[in-house]
């Protein structure tokens, strides 16, 4: 017997596998810093930025940061010795919050803001998102032909 799997579960599982294999292939990742106060994000920005790293605000006040892997972990230190907030290390632009109540919606939206962060990143990182947006573009077609 085979269990139906909602277009929800397809979608995380989708764009887990594509986002991991991006990372894996390209050496480059998305982190989320979030929790920050407003001396937080002073010290944040205030952090030497790599011309390779990328800094995105988001809508909910958290930061989203891109750069190589092995940038990571010096990157997490930088942030731990001038702030308590939390680092997200599997952060993935592609999933969506928990708290979604309406996925069709919220898989729209999703798509829309990650293309607007797109165009105020550059060099590097750029290729990136654009990347990301071909991924979520493709599986969202593949997904609309499938709805549950």
């Amino acid at each position: 017997m085979t269990m139906a799997v909602s277009s929800q579960e397809r979608y995380d599982k989708l764009y887990t596998a594509y986002y991991n294999f991006l990372v894996k292939q390209l050496g480059y990742r998305l982190i989320r810093i979030s929790d920050l106060g407003n001396t937080d994000v002073v010290n944040i920005l205030s952090l030497p930025q790599h011309p390779t790293w990328s800094r995105v605000e988001l809508n909910d006040g958290s930061w989203e940061y891109g750069m190589p892997i092995s940038h990571i972990n010096d990157f997490q230190k930088l942030v731990q010795n001038v702030s308590k907030a939390k680092i997200d290390l599997e952060y993935n632009p592609l999933s969506l919050l928990e708290g979604d109540i309406d996925f069709h919606a919220a898989h729209g939206l999703n798509g829309i803001w990650l293309e607007a962060r797109a165009t105020r990143v550059y060099g590097i990182p750029r290729c990136f998102y654009m990347l990301l947006i071909y991924i979520q573009r493709m599986i969202a077609k593949e997904l609309g032909r499938h709805l549950v």
